[in-house]
């Protein structure tokens, strides 16, 4: 285990600008994709300073439960979007019962570079059962 990645496994990394010569990176990491343990990390890369500060854990599953008010199982597929107002938006995949067919869409927002977060709110796509939506793209531009 590499101790400056938390946990054994990292997968679907997305990285935006964040102004100030610097670029936000979210991925999620744990013991195996699906775990308890999985969560989304977040770290900066400074351009000017060549490094990445430290990561931090934004969310994992009994957090995103907690916030969203809702049984969440696992959670993955984080994407971060810088809109034109300046903030910070991600977006990631939580799972209820099943796989990942049975997802749903969540979201937080910083407005302040990722020093700070919203709670995770769940997105609502569709009036009817809000399955099968998952995140993997690149944002597209808003606000």
């Amino acid at each position: 285990m590499n101790i400056e990645t938390p946990g054994y496994i990292s997968h679907v990394s997305s990285i935006s600008p964040v102004g100030n010569n610097e670029m936000a990176c979210a991925w999620y990491a744990g013991s195996i994709e699906g775990a308890a343990d999985v969560a989304i990390y977040f770290s900066i890369f400074n351009e000017k300073t060549q490094s990445w500060r430290p990561p931090v854990k934004l969310v994992d599953r009994l957090q995103s439960s907690n916030e969203s008010r809702r049984y969440v199982k696992k959670i993955g597929n984080p994407l971060l979007f810088s809109d034109n107002a300046g903030r910070l938006w991600l977006f990631y995949s939580s799972v209820a019962v099943g796989g990942w067919s049975g997802s749903s869409l969540n979201f937080k927002v910083s407005a302040d570079n990722g020093n700070t977060w919203t709670k995770s709110s769940k997105m609502i796509l569709s009036p009817f059962f809000n399955l099968t939506e998952n995140v993997k793209n690149k944002g597209i531009g808003f606000g």
